[in-house]
């Protein structure tokens, strides 16, 4: 959704900003997995509904955010 709101180059800057605190949280232990595990760059079909998947959920809004 957040990437409908941006044109090409806010949309390259958002994601290499996300990446890097990501990137930079699995380094320091504070996530674990992979980038696209955790910013998936596609829709990762979350369910709401589904416990473990509310928690990415919620995980991804909060970096984006």
């Amino acid at each position: 959704m957040l990437y409908t709101l941006l044109d090409p180059t806010e949309k390259q800057i958002v994601s290499k900003a996300i990446t890097t605190s990501v990137e930079g949280s699995i380094a320091s232990g504070l996530l674990q997995g992979t980038v696209t595990q955790i910013i998936p760059l596609e829709n990762p079909g979350w369910d709401p509904n589904i416990p473990e998947h509310m928690v990415r959920l919620k995980r991804y809004q909060s970096l984006v955010v």
